[in-house]
């Protein structure tokens, strides 16, 4: 789950344009979260469950006040997918 668990986050970086250290101080109150799960660092269960709701709240939140953006991932904010691909 640790892989997936960062590429989520990394699409999510990408979709609000978010710092990484910004996303680690909202969603669990550390700021090198995102940099220690790139160099192996694996979250705990309790941790993967706080980083995924808040992912989830705070898209939701951004539609709230943006009706018109997505509640999932766009496929410009995923990365390596075949559709973003240059010709």
């Amino acid at each position: 789950m640790q892989h997936s668990l960062l590429f989520a986050v990394r699409t999510f970086l990408r979709e609000f344009n978010m710092p990484e250290t910004l996303f680690g101080r909202l969603s669990v109150r550390d700021p090198r979260l995102v940099h220690d799960m790139k160099r192996g660092r694996q979250p705990g269960e309790r941790m993967q469950a706080r980083v995924t709701a808040f992912m989830t709240d705070y898209r939701m939140a951004q539609a709230a006040v943006n009706p018109s953006m997505p509640t999932t991932p766009t496929q410009s904010a995923m990365p390596n997918c075949a559709t973003n691909k240059a010709d």
